[in-house]
């Protein structure tokens, strides 16, 4: 069957999907249709295109440029610069997904949550940027062998690796620098992990693991755990 390969590429940028989009794919009932895909990067279903399409809304998100003023400290000159911004469509927002494997942390993550969204995360905090209100809407499912996705990073532990060798997936690399006020910050070692969304099939609830990247005094590690979406098998 011949592919239009304009068509794999509008797909291959997708970098994230729908809650709902999620779901239809977790119940193997979804189409893909290129018409779903948002500003080249939002996929999402049928009905939630109806649904923006009724509310004539054509972006999941905005950008904009708004004027700021800096004044010379010296001469008390003035100098225009632009800051950018973004904004979310009306209806529209981030989500994530948490597995807890001690559910007693579950009310204390849900508290820090909700303390970040009344205090803002980002930069202009104090103009009351980076508000959000917190909603569960929950996501269930009852897979737990087959193929699965892993909405983390991952990095597989030694007897993970022939696994990993039959999977479909992109790597990253990764690094960075390890701070302390008591000594001068160092580079992390660099790290290959398995990009999110690389797909792997197994039956195990944990895989990956924590790794050393730090040098000096402090231990310094990484979290390299993967988040598995259990999906079924693929035909």
């Amino acid at each position: 069957k011949y592919v239009d390969k304009e068509y794999i590429k509008r797909f291959k940028k997708i970098e994230f999907v729908s809650k709902q989009m999620l779901e239809d794919f977790i119940k193997n009932d979804f189409s893909l249709d290129v018409d779903n895909i948002l500003q080249g990067k939002f996929l999402i279903n049928d009905e939630e295109k109806e649904k923006l399409e009724k509310e004539n809304i054509k972006k999941i998100w905005f950008d904009k440029e708004v004027p700021r003023v800096s004044i010379d400290r010296i001469n008390s000159s003035s100098n225009i610069y632009y800051f950018g911004e973004i904004y979310y469509n009306k209806g529209c927002g981030l989500y994530f997904l948490v597995d807890f494997i001690k559910k007693d942390y579950s009310n204390k993550l849900e508290a820090a949550i909700r303390l970040l969204g009344d205090e803002g995360i980002g930069g202009d905090r104090s103009y009351g940027r980076g508000l959000f209100k917190l909603e569960d809407n929950g996501l269930s499912w009852d897979l737990e062998s087959g193929f699965f996705i892993t909405l983390s990073l991952y990095l597989p532990m030694d007897d993970e690796i022939d696994m990993v060798r039959d999977g479909f997936y992109e790597i990253e690399r990764r690094s960075g620098w390890v701070y302390s006020p008591e000594w001068r910050g160092a580079r992390e070692r660099f790290i290959r992990m398995f990009r999110e969304g690389s797909t792997f099939r197994g039956n195990k609830k944990i895989y990956g693991d924590l790794i050393k990247v730090g040098a000096g005094e402090y231990d310094v590690y990484r979290y390299g755990y993967a988040f598995p979406l259990y999906i079924g098998d693929i035909e």
